[in-house]
């Protein structure tokens, strides 16, 4: 999903609550890393974009993870 936001903002700005999608992956994915760009500002927080645009970032993941599904690449049982 981070290099389908990425690729994106390349081509268009990033919305508030898809720029607030793309710091929610990067923080999952790279967790020491956020820590370390988000962790001792207060020029970029996190926790308030989300406060602002979480439910707008919500619907841009769902849409994503739809858009994005490839049946090809999900695990099927095995006896």
């Amino acid at each position: 999903m981070i290099a389908a936001l990425m690729e994106t903002a390349l081509r268009a700005p990033l919305t508030p609550s898809a720029f607030c999608l793309t710091m929610r992956l990067f923080i999952r994915a790279f967790p020491q890393a956020a820590l370390s760009l988000f962790g001792d500002t207060d020029v970029l927080d996190p926790a308030a974009y989300e406060n602002v645009h979480g439910a707008r970032a919500d619907e841009h993941e769902a849409e994503l993870r739809r858009k994005l599904t490839r049946s090809s690449r999900t695990p099927t049982a095995t006896d």
